[in-house]
């Protein structure tokens, strides 16, 4: 599944670490036609230590998600274990693999890939950025 995502951080991130809070909210899109499954949503509220526009990524711990899918079903997933890279243009891919703890898929591995653009240097200096639409990122559960 493709997401479509939207979010906000407050406060805004800026080139001095401080703790943020950030907000996503996801629509997953789904292309296959082996389930009745065809789209999702998550929200996920965060709480971020030493976040700046420097990108030192620091991988999350444990963290859960419910995904609510199209079929009124739900997937709660436990996210135990992320891989942050670091690319050389200033952007970076998190990827967290996890599995389906209750609902819909109880035992299914569950992956999720998200691709974070290079941030406004302009912005980080001044403002700061508080708003990410322009994320991609990819879901993949096996056995559901």
């Amino acid at each position: 599944m493709h997401r479509e995502p939207a979010g906000h951080v407050q406060p805004p991130v800026k080139y001095t670490p401080q703790t943020v809070t950030t907000h996503a909210q996801d629509v997953y899109n789904r292309s296959s036609v082996l389930t009745n499954i065809s789209s999702g949503t998550m929200e996920l509220t965060t709480v971020r230590p030493d976040t700046s526009c420097l990108l030192n990524i620091t991988p999350p711990g444990p963290q859960t998600m419910t995904f609510h899918w199209n079929n009124g079903q739900s997937s709660t997933v436990t996210f135990t274990v992320y891989t942050t890279v670091a690319a050389a243009n200033n952007t970076f891919v998190s990827v967290g693999t996890g599995t389906v703890t209750s609902g819909l898929g109880v035992g299914a591995l569950v992956t999720r890939t998200v691709a974070v653009p290079s941030l406004n240097a302009v912005a980080c200096a001044n403002e700061g950025i508080s708003a990410k639409s322009s994320l991609a990122a990819t879901l993949t559960v096996t056995g559901l």
